[in-house]
Protein backbone atom coordinates (compact mmCIF):
# COMPACT_ATOMS: atom_id res chain seq x y z
CA UNK A 1 0.00 0.00 0.00
CA UNK A 2 2.97 2.46 0.84
CA UNK A 3 4.50 1.32 -2.03
CA UNK A 4 1.80 2.42 -4.57
CA UNK A 5 1.38 5.78 -2.63
CA UNK A 6 4.60 6.39 -3.19
CA UNK A 7 4.96 5.59 -6.98
CA UNK A 8 1.60 8.18 -7.52
CA UNK A 9 3.50 10.92 -5.31
CA UNK A 10 6.63 10.46 -7.26
CA UNK A 11 4.53 10.75 -10.74
CA UNK A 12 3.38 14.19 -9.77
CA UNK A 13 7.26 14.87 -8.58
CA UNK A 14 7.88 14.20 -12.11
CA UNK A 15 6.07 17.47 -13.46
CA UNK A 16 7.14 19.70 -10.57
CA UNK A 17 11.03 18.24 -10.04
CA UNK A 18 11.51 16.17 -13.13
CA UNK A 19 12.43 13.03 -11.08
CA UNK A 20 12.82 9.72 -13.23
CA UNK A 21 10.42 7.36 -10.89
CA UNK A 22 11.61 4.03 -12.50
CA UNK A 23 14.93 4.88 -11.37
CA UNK A 24 14.04 4.52 -7.56
CA UNK A 25 16.18 2.61 -5.58
CA UNK A 26 17.60 1.78 -1.75
CA UNK A 27 19.84 5.02 -0.28
CA UNK A 28 20.11 3.97 3.08
CA UNK A 29 18.66 2.77 5.90
CA UNK A 30 18.71 3.58 9.92
CA UNK A 31 16.97 2.06 12.87
CA UNK A 32 13.70 3.91 12.90
CA UNK A 33 10.42 3.31 10.55
CA UNK A 34 12.08 5.67 7.99
CA UNK A 35 13.41 4.95 4.66
CA UNK A 36 15.61 6.47 2.30
CA UNK A 37 15.45 6.14 -1.79
CA UNK A 38 17.41 7.99 -4.15
CA UNK A 39 15.95 8.60 -7.48
CA UNK A 40 17.61 9.92 -10.87
CA UNK A 41 16.18 13.16 -12.03
CA UNK A 42 15.67 14.28 -15.93
CA UNK A 43 19.01 17.00 -15.77
CA UNK A 44 21.14 13.82 -14.67
CA UNK A 45 21.17 14.12 -10.64
CA UNK A 46 19.92 12.78 -7.96
CA UNK A 47 17.56 13.56 -4.97
CA UNK A 48 16.40 11.76 -1.97
CA UNK A 49 13.02 10.49 -1.27
CA UNK A 50 12.41 10.22 2.72
CA UNK A 51 9.31 7.85 3.03
CA UNK A 52 8.16 8.35 6.85
CA UNK A 53 5.05 6.42 8.15
CA UNK A 54 2.99 9.85 9.71
CA UNK A 55 1.77 6.97 12.46
CA UNK A 56 4.98 6.38 13.37
CA UNK A 57 7.55 9.20 12.63
CA UNK A 58 6.68 13.23 12.90
CA UNK A 59 9.09 14.58 10.81
CA UNK A 60 8.42 18.27 11.42
CA UNK A 61 11.64 18.05 13.65
CA UNK A 62 13.42 17.12 10.99
CA UNK A 63 12.10 20.14 8.48
CA UNK A 64 12.78 22.56 11.45
CA UNK A 65 16.37 21.40 12.19
CA UNK A 66 17.09 21.68 8.03
CA UNK A 67 15.68 25.09 8.01
CA UNK A 68 17.91 25.95 10.83
CA UNK A 69 21.39 24.35 9.58
CA UNK A 70 20.52 26.01 6.17
CA UNK A 71 20.19 29.47 7.84
CA UNK A 72 23.17 28.63 9.68
CA UNK A 73 25.47 27.94 6.58
CA UNK A 74 25.80 24.13 7.46
CA UNK A 75 25.76 21.60 4.61
CA UNK A 76 21.92 20.07 5.66
CA UNK A 77 19.13 18.80 3.16
CA UNK A 78 17.07 20.84 1.42
CA UNK A 79 13.41 19.78 1.47
CA UNK A 80 11.66 20.33 -1.74
CA UNK A 81 8.80 18.91 -1.59
CA UNK A 82 6.53 17.42 1.85
CA UNK A 83 3.67 15.27 1.56
CA UNK A 84 2.80 15.54 5.10
CA UNK A 85 -0.43 13.57 5.79
CA UNK A 86 0.99 10.47 3.90
CA UNK A 87 4.81 11.02 5.32
CA UNK A 88 6.45 11.41 2.09
CA UNK A 89 9.07 14.06 1.58
CA UNK A 90 11.84 15.23 -1.73
CA UNK A 91 15.10 15.80 -0.67
CA UNK A 92 18.25 16.91 -2.19
CA UNK A 93 21.12 14.50 -2.45
CA UNK A 94 24.06 15.12 -0.24
CA UNK A 95 25.85 12.12 -1.48
CA UNK A 96 26.65 8.63 0.35
CA UNK A 97 29.38 9.80 1.33
CA UNK A 98 29.23 9.26 4.87
CA UNK A 99 31.07 10.75 7.87
CA UNK A 100 32.17 7.42 9.10
CA UNK A 101 33.74 6.77 5.71
CA UNK A 102 35.46 10.18 5.81
CA UNK A 103 36.59 9.73 9.56
CA UNK A 104 38.59 6.51 8.64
Amino acid sequence: MRQMACAAWLAEMAVAHGVRPETLRVASADASFRRYLRVDTQSGASLIVMDAPPDKENCEPFVKVAQLMKVAGLNAPQVLAWQQAQGFMLLTDLGDHTMMSAID
